[in-house]
């Protein structure tokens, strides 16, 4: 072989071994990582991203830079996510609202999130939560229920549009307790709250940890949890079914995910770290702090909640117990 083509085939291999070194797994991470997050500033979505953004700069000395591309549900970000290059260096922050109730509620969805991205695992549960305003005249769930009977059409709630959790959550209660309610939809959960302490509205489905500060204030009424069972940070709160209203849990969580495609081994690395983070004393109080429940990895499976919800959902999907704005 002339030295010259041995030359040129010497630096396409070093070339290439370099090109490998960044993307493999073994390298990893060896740039910054970017996580999406498809969600407006502000809320839960983004005290968990910089907890997840914080610890794993720290663990790696590789910045992890939070980048919103919020709207839609959360979808537009999920479709970013699941058409970038599969190399470990952009992740997804996910929860339902892009992941199990957009393939149920979007016939049109430009992704598939059983196919199109690799679990990496859950980060926290919300604990969800039904507040009322405080001039609402019912105290339990039995009274609300009772109270939307005596006055048909004109209990509203608010939720934070199509395919979010806080619309299904209401569509499982009223559909399962046998009422009415009319749908006030917001564009963010910080004004539908803001508008609820305002008594602009009459109740809301969400986040626990969004109705913890005015409901200390007294500036609005916490009736039920949403879950299974009652959330470590409200422990004297009781849930629906603890209420008469069984068969109306929703348990909203967040987790992280990789496009499809992505190495095994830098999967693997991602999930040891998660796992890791997750297991710190440190983390763990500071989400426990803000009201959210670490997910625990070793005995739950994203992938198999994100398969097991969807078909949950599917079977709840056409009930719609809820009317639009009057």
């Amino acid at each position: 072989m002339p030295a010259r083509r041995r030359q040129i085939l010497l630096l396409l291999l070093l070339l290439f071994g370099a090109a490998w070194a960044n993307f493999s797994g073994a390298a990893y991470p060896s740039q910054p990582i970017k996580l999406v997050v498809g969600f407006a500033p502000g809320g839960q979505s983004t005290t968990i991203a910089r907890i997840v953004a914080d610890r794993l700069t720290a663990m790696w000395e590789q910045s992890v830079v939070i980048d919103y591309r919020s709207g839609a549900s959360g979808t537009i970000a999920a479709d970013h996510v699941a058409k970038a290059h599969p190399d470990g260096y952009t992740l997804l922050l996910v929860a339902p609202a892009n992941m199990t109730l957009a393939s149920v509620l979007n016939p049109s969805l430009p992704y598939d999130p059983n196919r199109d991205f690799e679990p990496v695992g859950g980060i926290v549960h919300t604990p969800y939560a039904l507040a009322v305003r405080q001039s609402l005249p019912v105290r339990t769930v039995q009274e609300l229920v009772e109270y939307a009977r005596a006055n048909p059409g004109r209990l509203n709630f608010g939720s934070t549009g199509y395919s979010s959790q806080s619309l299904l959550a209401a569509q499982i209660f009223a559909c399962a307790a046998g009422i009415d309610m009319v749908e006030i939809p917001y564009k963010g959960t910080a004004q539908a709250v803001a508008d609820l302490v305002a008594g602009h509205i009459d109740l809301m489905f969400t986040d626990l940890p969004q109705l913890g500060a005015p409901a200390r204030a007294g500036t609005l009424r916490l009736i039920a949890a949403t879950g299974s069972k009652r959330p470590a940070a409200a422990p004297d709160l009781p849930t629906l079914a603890e209420q008469g209203v069984p068969g109306a849990a929703i348990e909203p969580w967040q987790g992280l995910v990789a496009p499809d495609g992505t190495p095994p081994e830098v999967v693997a690395m991602l999930k040891a770290a998660l796992i890791e983070m997750l297991r710190d004393p440190k983390v763990r109080e500071l989400l426990l702090g803000f009201g959210f429940e670490p997910f625990d990895n070793s005995r739950q499976d994203l992938r198999t909640t994100i398969r097991t919800e969807i078909e949950t959902y599917k079977a709840i999907g056409k009930r719609v117990c809820v009317t639009a704005p009057r």
